[in-house]
């Protein structure tokens, strides 16, 4: 759940680029994120009065969530790519292309 609120938390700071601002991103994951195991006993409710609480807690955990923990993400492409696939595995992938392409 950290990692999910750090990330979910880094989206919206960028929200004046990806249009996900803290309410848009509680709507889409709230439900999801923060819905009962299906044992707990609910209080009866409509169901659109619980996805909403299920929205407000979580948008209260992003309002509240700090923009950094001391985590530092450096995202560009290339990076991401090498430590995804392994140095190795990239390098492999570009051999057998060049050698498939010979065909």
């Amino acid at each position: 759940m950290t990692y999910l609120l750090d990330h979910l938390k880094r989206v919206a700071v960028r929200s004046d680029v990806n249009k996900m601002t803290m309410l848009n991103l509680s709507v889409c994951f709230g439900p999801a994120v923060v819905c009962p195991s299906p044992q707990c006993d609910v209080v009866d409710l409509q169901p659109s009065e619980k996805l909403s609480k299920h929205v407000d807690l979580l948008k209260y955990l992003l309002d509240i969530w700090p923009e950094t923990r001391g985590i530092v993400c450096d995202c560009s492409a290339s990076k991401i790519r090498s430590k995804s696939l392994g140095f190795g595995v990239f390098e492999k992938l570009k051999l057998q292309q060049a050698t498939f392409s010979g065909f």
